[in-house]
């Protein structure tokens, strides 16, 4: 959709939100001349900053609630990820001849670049950050953004033909995605699709796994021939071979087995990561990872192969990499116990990685708001790894008698700082503390961030703690 295309037209910016998407959207819309209009059930005071980011923009605003008649004049809907895709409005505005779509579809519809897609359950950050310093460290000039970070619609017109784009994308963000991106598929951007893993989570939005892995997988109806599918060998989501979209090439990687000789598959090597036959990197070229790490790195190093980089090359970018904070991090020593922070885990399928990864003896501090998500694999895992676990929050209600009955110390604290001043009173120098959360944040913090920056603060003050309870 040209610039062209958009002047004149009326558009509705449905969720300003306070993220930056919101913000994006409309002022993309504003400069290529639509008739913009931003509505969010959210009022002025909440929303001041990013209203604040609109000054001096031809937008005008709808905030406290949404007028029924602004979704029916629609020409454009560009929905915020926040927002259920089927709320009736929507289906109102579509009924009314407006094309709905996102921030993410006006951007795959206008950038210029080469687009490499990650999504998945765990490790799509992290994924992403290896494959972008890959391929900068190849050569290329390389882009980040999507969920990670920062919504790259509001650099669309700076990225450049010869520029790789590393898109993260969260199950909202595809599921909001138009039901026809503007482009066909012969002239999408896209050439790499990278799913890490497809686990039990955001059920309250999606209603089951398989919805949820659904919204994953609509990604594949974007990709042209041509472009690679990275993803996990065997997986019990994954579509039948002749359900996928006409010329795609996939590339599995196989995690805990060998490849089948012969397939073009990604696998563990002796001594190597590798592709096939072909030895794409050392594996002693970086720190020791957690395993899961090391699949995701396995599965980037794919990416990257799939779009050029020799492997003489990704042996040279690899000692570059850089992690992520808050996943699996670890932080030194701390008053003579060693810290792990797993801050991003808000699902216990993560909780599970991170206590496989330390071996046993940890403190687990876990807790925050429940998910309604089967606890049995947290519970077995946390008896067999954990010296003891720590509940907080919610969960300390929720889940203390469930933790106790199998077999597992545990002790209840009503919030995060009372959880690591009783990390510290109940372990001694030497033993290991992990904060892996396994809960969301969202019963005393707005996002995960805010609940890791309260830890990292909270290993220097603490409350006091009454082990007996």
């Amino acid at each position: 959709m040209t610039q062209g295309a958009l002047a004149g037209r009326r558009a509705v910016v449905m969720g300003l939100g306070l993220f930056g998407g919101g913000v994006a959207s409309a002022r993309f819309l504003a400069r290529r001349g639509a008739l913009v209009t931003v509505t969010d059930l959210r009022d002025a005071d909440q929303l001041a900053p990013a209203v604040r980011e609109l000054d001096g923009l031809d937008v005008r605003f709808v905030l406290g609630r949404h007028d029924a008649a602004d979704f029916d004049q629609a020409e454009l809907l560009v929905v915020n990820p926040a927002v259920p895709p089927h709320v009736p409005l929507i289906e109102r505005a579509r009924e009314h001849g407006a094309r709905v779509t996102s921030e993410v579809g006006l951007f795959l519809d206008h950038v210029a670049g080469t687009v490499a897609a990650v999504t998945g359950t765990q490790g799509k950050s992290s994924t992403c950050r290896f494959l972008a310093d890959l391929l900068a460290g190849c050569g290329e000039r390389v882009r980040l953004g999507g969920n990670i970070g920062k919504p790259l619609l509001a650099e669309v017109d700076e990225i450049e033909p010869d520029e790789l784009v590393v898109l993260e994308l969260s199950s909202y963000q595809l599921q909001t995605l138009p039901d026809d991106v503007t482009r066909s598929r012969r002239e999408s951007p896209l050439r790499i699709a990278l799913f890490t893993n497809v686990l039990s989570d955001h059920l309250e939005r999606h209603g089951t796994r398989a919805d949820y892995a659904a919204a994953k997988l609509r990604l594949l109806e974007l990709l042209p021939e041509g472009a690679t599918v990275v993803w996990p060998a065997n997986a019990d989501w994954l579509p039948e071979r002749d359900a996928l979209p006409a010329g795609l090439r996939t590339l599995p990687f196989h995690a805990n087995s060998a490849a089948p000789a012969g397939e073009d598959a990604l696998q563990f090597g002796a001594g190597s990561y590798r592709r096939g036959t072909l030895d794409l990197a050392p594996l002693d070229a970086t720190p020791p990872l957690p395993a899961f790490q090391r699949e995701n790195l396995l599965a980037a190093l794919g990416a990257a192969n799939a779009l050029g980089c020799a492997p003489r090359e990704l042996a040279k970018a690899l000692p570059a990499l850089r992690g992520l904070p808050h996943r699996l991090a670890d932080l030194g020593t701390v008053r003579g116990r060693r810290v792990w922070d797993n801050a991003v885990s808000t699902t216990p399928d993560s909780t599970v990685s991170a206590l496989r990864a330390l071996g046993t003896g940890t403190t687990a501090l876990i807790g925050g708001k429940v998910k309604d998500l089967d606890t049995s694999e947290l519970l077995e895992v946390t008896a067999r790894h954990a010296a003891r676990a720590i509940l907080f929050g919610q969960a300390a209600e929720l889940w203390l008698d469930r933790f106790r009955a199998a077999g597992i110390e545990t002790h209840a604290a009503p919030d995060v700082r009372t959880a690591v001043t009783a990390a510290f009173e109940l372990t001694r120098e030497g033993d290991a503390i992990l904060f892996s959360p396994a809960c969301s944040s969202f019963d005393a913090y707005p996002n995960f961030k805010a609940r890791a920056d309260d830890f990292h603060a909270c290993l220097k003050y603490g409350t006091a703690f009454d082990p007996s309870v």
